[in-house]
């Protein structure tokens, strides 16, 4: 039970405003197998580099890649610029 009840429905294929990973509809047998960190980067967001300011380290997979990153600049991948601006981890610094 949870007193959150605004939080539980959201619309499908809507970003999450704190992760930047896509809204999914799915259903209770496909929950056992889903990664969100590898399932709900958004296609959209690609590999195209990104450079960030990271303002904390960063260890953890997005999608199918692992990142280990200390603070400072850096590039990374479209879709882990997104999600690491949106967790307030890093600043976008620009993007080609």
């Amino acid at each position: 039970m949870t007193s959150d009840v605004k939080r539980l429905i959201r619309m499908p294929t809507s970003l999450h405003g704190k992760t930047g990973l896509e809204v999914m509809a799915m259903s209770r047998a496909a929950l056992d197998d889903f990664d969100p960190l590898r399932d709900a980067v958004p296609e959209v967001f690609t590999d195209t580099p990104v450079k960030v300011e990271l303002r904390q380290p960063f260890e953890g997979a997005l999608r199918s890649e692992r990142f280990n990153l200390g603070p400072g600049v850096t590039e990374v991948p479209e879709y882990a610029a997104v999600f690491l601006a949106s967790r307030g981890v890093a600043r976008i610094e620009a993007v080609r």
